[in-house]
């Protein structure tokens, strides 16, 4: 039985199951056996999803140490400056 992808159109892949040779192959025996493949093909899907939703998790802690790393980097650059122009200042005016 082929195993359906998330768009229906092309198989994942194809399930081979071994028949019981003292039962017929009626329509509930076939039934069954696209049952069982329905929720393989439902469990790849989760599988996948998942994968997916973990890529983006990744993405997004990527770019929030990128963030942090920049504003780090922003903060550090307008502290020196002021620091070095401040200095001067607090030690000419009388506190």
């Amino acid at each position: 039985m082929p195993i359906a992808g998330g768009e229906g159109l092309v198989p994942l892949g194809f399930m081979v199951a071994g028949l019981n040779p003292h039962r017929t192959f009626d329509q509930s025996y076939r039934g069954f056996i696209e049952l069982l493949t329905g929720q393989i093909a439902a469990a790849i899907a989760r599988a996948d999803e998942y994968e997916r939703e973990r890529s983006r998790a990744e993405a997004l802690a990527e770019l929030d140490r990128a963030k942090t790393t920049f504003f780090s980097n922003v903060s550090h650059e307008f502290r020196t400056p002021l620091t070095l122009m401040l200095g001067p200042l607090r030690m000419r005016s009388p506190i």
